[in-house]
């Protein structure tokens, strides 16, 4: 699999306020990618980067962690 020139940078300048990013390529070459970002407000830009370099979005899942509450 041939990524895209400065895929990976281009993510990180996306992302600014960081991401965790982990890819995988099976047997028959196709790659799977998860990415965590730091901050939700990062996602447009993130995935116009995926969408720019040709990559194909089949699933996006958001996941925003309960608020501690606080002892009295």
């Amino acid at each position: 699999m041939k990524w895209p020139e400065n895929l990976f940078e281009n993510l990180s300048e996306a992302a600014g306020n960081g991401i965790e990013l982990t890819i995988a390529t099976d047997r028959k070459g196709v790659a799977v990618g998860w990415g965590t970002l730091a901050d939700a407000g990062d996602l447009a830009a993130v995935a116009n980067v995926l969408k720019e370099g040709g990559a194909r979005l089949s699933t996006i899942a958001a996941f925003q962690p309960r608020p501690v509450e606080e002892d009295d």
